[in-house]
């Protein structure tokens, strides 16, 4: 995500957003990405973030970030900009059918979603996992998460000859994200 999922976890975090009946709902939130590379000595953490944003589009969520602007992935941040181009694909979005959330009607909910990733131009589907609860006449995202393997969108990122290379897993995780009405 720009190491895992980083428009991904925001976005992934949105999918738990669901849909009332008359009512349109959003909101916008933090996403928390992670990876690690391999190095000639063993490994090293990437962590960071960024921010993002929940709408309702027709019948599905739609998370949206733009990872240009937003993601920080520490002293690898210029690294991620140049390897996922974001000057040409400086967005990341994150759909997922409002048909397909289970919302809670007092306790709050736990549940596994499909959604569709679209980072470099390239769309590849995606499992969420969520937990979400009803508050204040919204709802809130307690906890959402996703992995996605970023060679499916562009190659493998490797340092210094392919001595210090990306893992392809990277997780995105969101929490505490407040969906209410516009």
């Amino acid at each position: 995500m720009s190491f895992r999922r980083t428009a991904l976890a925001v976005l992934c975090s949105a999918l738990t957003f669901s849909a009332v009946a008359s009512a349109a709902l959003g909101g916008s939130g933090n996403y928390k990405v992670s990876a690690v590379a391999k190095v000639p000595l063993g490994t090293v953490d990437i962590k960071g973030g960024g921010k993002f944003t929940a709408e309702e589009e027709g019948d599905n969520w739609v998370f949206k970030t733009n990872l240009k602007d937003s993601l920080d992935v520490k002293e690898r941040t210029e690294h991620a900009r140049e390897h996922f181009e974001m000057g040409k694909h400086p967005k990341a979005t994150l759909t997922i059918a409002k048909s397909a959330l289970k919302l809670p009607e007092d306790k709050p909910v736990k549940g596994t979603v499909k959604g569709d990733l679209k980072l470099h131009g390239t769309s590849k589907p995606v499992t969420v996992t969520y937990k979400v609860s009803k508050k204040d006449g919204g709802y809130t995202i307690e906890e959402a998460s996703f992995t996605f393997d970023y060679t499916q969108y562009i190659p493998k990122i490797c340092r210094f000859a392919g001595t210090a290379c990306v893992n392809p897993p990277i997780d995105v995780k969101v929490e505490k994200v407040a969906v209410v009405q516009k």
